[in-house]
């Protein structure tokens, strides 16, 4: 899910939570970005992660760390405000 703050500030709500079997692992990811240019140019704002391990927090300089504990999902999340800004043109 996609949520607009201002013109130049998105968050992007994802949820990768594993089942294997009855086991859940709950991973629940929030990441803000912020646009650096009028085209389709966003970055790292900062992010929040629930998991069963607990709730951490990243900030504006913590990308590289974000993206080390959670693969893909910041390149998930710039495809998902990029779709969403396309719908609301």
């Amino acid at each position: 899910m996609v949520g607009k703050i201002n013109e130049d500030n998105y968050y992007v709500d994802l949820d990768q939570t594993k089942w294997n079997g009855v086991l859940r692992f709950s991973k629940e990811l929030t990441i803000w970005l912020k646009r650096f240019n009028k085209r389709d140019g966003f970055e790292f704002w900062c992010a929040d992660a629930i998991t069963s391990r607990g709730w951490f927090s990243y900030g504006p300089n913590e990308s590289e760390e974000f993206e080390h504990d959670w693969p893909n999902c910041l390149s998930a999340a710039l495809l998902e405000v990029k779709e969403y800004i396309k719908k609301e043109n």
